[in-house]
C-alpha cells in the first residue's frame, strides 16, 4: 500500500474504497464533510442492532480531555432521537458517576425503563477503590446484561485503554477510539490493522496543533475576496476539510470487523435543548412559568386529555405518575396476558369497539 492510498483511507476513506471513484460530499448544517465519516450513518446502525437486543454495550477509549464525554453524550442524543422515531422504541438516559458506581446496587434498582447508561470515565474509580469493591462493581455490571427484564440497556463506557482491565468491559458490541499513545497501539495493533492506528494518531496530533484535519478542503483558497466570501457563507479556509471542535472532532470507530475514522460534534450542536438527555445531568431547574405556561398549552389544545398524555409519557420515561389502583390494574393485565394467548392488538381492538 502506498503513502498516497494509506493517507486516503483514513482521511478520506471512501476515494481508497471505490478505489478512485469521486469522493461523496455533504454538507450538515452548512458545513461539508465525507459521507463517509458521517456520525449519524454510524449511531443509526448502533440504532438498528439496540431496536431488536435487550442490552447493548460501547466503549469509548482515550485519553483525558480528547472527547470522551462528548462523544458519548452525542451518541446517547442521537440514539434515543432515531429509536423512537424509526422503531417506537422510548430511551431514557443518565449518567452515572463515582457515586453511582460506588452505590451500584441502587444505582440499578433505579433502572425500570429502557435507559442509555453513560458511565463516567471508570478508570479513576477502578484506581481509587479496593479490589472487592471493583469485583462487586464488575458483578453487578454483570447483572446488568442479564436481567431478564422487558427493558432494554445500552451501556456506554468511558475509559482509558489498559489490557488489566476485565475482559468483558473491554469486549463491547461497539468501540469509538478519541485518541491513540504508543501503548494504546500496540494493544490495538492485535486487533486491528497498525497503518490505521498510526494514522489516526498522526491526524488527531495534526488536529491538536494545527486546529484542522482531515482530507483537501475544496473551498481552500488564497484569494483575499474568496476568503472573506467563504467567511460570510461559514465555510472554512483550512487547508483540509474540517475545523478542530468547530465542530467535528475525528474518532475511529470499530464494530469488531474493521475500523474506521469518523467525525463527531458536540450534542448541542446537534439540537440545542434536550429534556431527555439533560434529565441525567446537573443542572438549573426549569422555571416554573415556563412549566405551567407548557401545560396550559397542551390542554388548551388537548383538554384532559394532556394529563392523560404527559402520565404516559412520564410512565414512558420510568417515573410513575399513576395512581396506585391503575398501577396494580397495569401488572394484572401484563400477567394475565403473559398466562393466555390474548394478543395486545386484541385488547385494542376491544378498546376500541367501546369508544
Amino acid at each position: 500500500m502506498t503513502a498516497q492510498n494509506l493517507n486516503l483511507y483514513v482521511q478520506s476513506p471512501q476515494a481508497f474504497k471505490t478505489h478512485g471513484q469521486e469522493i461523496k460530499y455533504g454538507e450538515w448544517k452548512g458545513v461539508t464533510f465525507y459521507r463517509y465519516h458521517s456520525f449519524l450513518n454510524v449511531v443509526r446502525k448502533i440504532s438498528k442492532i439496540m431496536s431488536h437486543m435487550d442490552f447493548l454495550s460501547i466503549s469509548i477509549i482515550g485519553l483525558m480531555g480528547t472527547g470522551k464525554t462528548t462523544l458519548a453524550v452525542s451518541i446517547a442524543h442521537e440514539l434515543h432521537k432515531d429509536l423512537e422515531s424509526k422503531y417506537g422504541v422510548i430511551m431514557n438516559v443518565v449518567y452515572w458517576g463515582e457515586k453511582e458506581l460506588l452505590d451500584i446496587d441502587n444505582a440499578l434498582n433505579t433502572i425500570q425503563s429502557n435507559t442509555t447508561i453513560i458511565l463516567d470515565d471508570i478508570t479513576n474509580v477502578h484506581k481509587k477503590v479496593s479490589a472487592k469493591q471493583w469485583a462487586n462493581i464488575v458483578s453487578i455490571i454483570t447483572k446488568i446484561r442479564h436481567r431478564n427484564q422487558d427493558v432494554k440497556i445500552c451501556i456506554i463506557y468511558m475509559f482509558h485503554y489498559d489490557k488489566s482491565f476485565d475482559k468483558f468491559l473491554r469486549g463491547t458490541h461497539f468501540e469509538f477510539i478519541t485518541s491513540l499513545d504508543n501503548e494504546t497501539i500496540k494493544n490495538y495493533a492485535e486487533k486491528y490493522p497498525r497503518y490505521i492506528l498510526d494514522q489516526f494518531s498522526e491526524t488527531y496530533r495534526n488536529a491538536i496543533v494545527n486546529l484542522y484535519f482531515g482530507g483537501k478542503n475544496k473551498y481552500y483558497t488564497k484569494d483575499k475576496q474568496k476568503i472573506k466570501q467563504l467567511k460570510k457563507e461559514g465555510k472554512s479556509n483550512y487547508p483540509a476539510l474540517y475545523a478542530y471542535r468547530n465542530p467535528f472532532a475525528p474518532a475511529l470507530f470499530g464494530d469488531g470487523n474493521r475500523l474506521r475514522m469518523i467525525i463527531f460534534p458536540h450534542r448541542t450542536w446537534l439540537d440545542r435543548n434536550c429534556g431527555i438527555c439533560g434529565d441525567g445531568q446537573t443542572h438549573s431547574d426549569t422555571n416554573q412559568t415556563q412549566i405551567v405556561n407548557f401545560m396550559a398549552a397542551l390542554e388548551s389544545q388537548y383538554g384532559s386529555n394532556a394529563i392523560t398524555g404527559l402520565r404516559v409519557f412520564l410512565s414512558q420515561h420510568g417515573i410513575n405518575a399513576f395512581s396506585t389502583s391503575t398501577t396494580a390494574a397495569r401488572n394484572k393485565i401484563s400477567k394475565l396476558v403473559k398466562e393466555t394467548n390474548i394478543r395486545p392488538a386484541e385488547l385494542k381492538h376491544w378498546l376500541e369497539e367501546r369508544r
